[in-house]
């Protein structure tokens, strides 16, 4: 239950419910790369994979892609896996901290507000101690700048509900998705930062390393479905209301797209194809989630 009488949830829309965006859906869309839809198979499949069978939440605007895709690929399973798309961008824009000095006080109504929001969408941490389930966040990264700071709030955010911490971080884990780099002993990685590392624990991370052109296309060029759910639209009642941009509708429009062409069942199948290659098809859930992709 929410802490406070009248949650704020940012609005959007529900693109398995084609009738209520009416003419929005008909709108020209915003432009895709080449290869784009390939891309977006091949690195949902191995988040997929990567997920070790938990309920993946989409941080953020980003990643909208890659959950627009798969809830349309899903969306006729009767034992589909859990997908919530997370609006939250970095909290802390524009301050530095680190592990050793802690994040910056938050005030406590917007402890509250982001508690209602994970509340709502049921992956707060004392829901996750009262249940078996674990969560694999999932974001477009960079410094892994994000991804700390969502940890640092999730911290706070058990300590606010006295949920056993030892608990929620062996149920928490991050998949970023990455730029493709050369590999070797030089290479950044942002697991692998002493600032992460000094307040991970238990918390596992992993990466999908995608080309430059489809990074920088999800993560900083392409127009979004949403505005940017920043820390300073979490008190706002507005963001419960929809926008009508038309960068916005150009997103919408690309976005229903992509889940139309997800729920094809010739894509469903080529979905199933991919997930069959790799190399974690030797775990009975993935290869039950191929079976019914290819044959649901």
């Amino acid at each position: 239950m929410s802490i406070s009488s009248s949650p704020i949830i940012p609005f959007r829309w529900d693109l398995s419910k084609r009738e209520q965006l009416g003419d929005l859906a008909n709108h020209p869309k915003a432009d895709i790369p080449d290869g784009y839809y390939q891309d977006v198979r091949a690195i949902s499949a191995k988040v997929i994979a990567f997920s070790d069978a938990c309920d993946l939440v989409f941080v953020g605007r980003s990643p909208e892609h890659l959950f627009d895709y798969l809830n349309g690929s899903f969306q006729d399973l009767e034992q589909r896996p859990s997908l919530t798309l997370f609006q939250f961008s970095k909290a802390l824009q524009n301050q530095s901290w680190t592990a050793r000095t802690g994040p910056p006080d938050f005030k406590h109504r917007e402890v509250v507000a982001l508690l209602d929001h994970l509340i709502e969408l049921n992956i707060d941490p004392l829901s996750l101690t009262a249940s078996k389930r674990a969560l694999r966040f999932v974001d477009f990264v960079s410094t892994g700048g994000t991804f700390r700071d969502l940890l640092a709030l999730y911290k706070r955010l058990a300590e606010h509900q006295k949920a056993d911490w030892n608990i929620v971080e062996r149920r928490l884990g991050f998949i970023g998705i990455t730029n493709r780099k050369k590999n070797s002993p030089n290479t950044y990685r942002w697991q692998q930062s002493d600032d992460w590392k000094a307040m991970s624990g238990k918390v596992g991370a992993k990466n999908v390393s995608v080309s430059w052109p489809f990074w920088d296309h999800c993560a900083n060029r392409s127009e979004k479905v949403t505005p940017s759910h920043h820390r300073g639209r979490w008190l706002k009642p507005q963001v419960e209301t929809p926008e009508y941009g038309e960068a916005i509708q150009k997103a919408l429009a690309r976005s229903v797209d992509i889940y139309e062409f997800a729920n094809s069942a010739e894509e469903r199948k080529l979905l199933s194809q991919t997930l069959s290659s790799s190399r974690e098809i030797r775990h009975a859930w993935l290869r039950k989630l191929a079976h019914d992709l290819k044959f649901g």
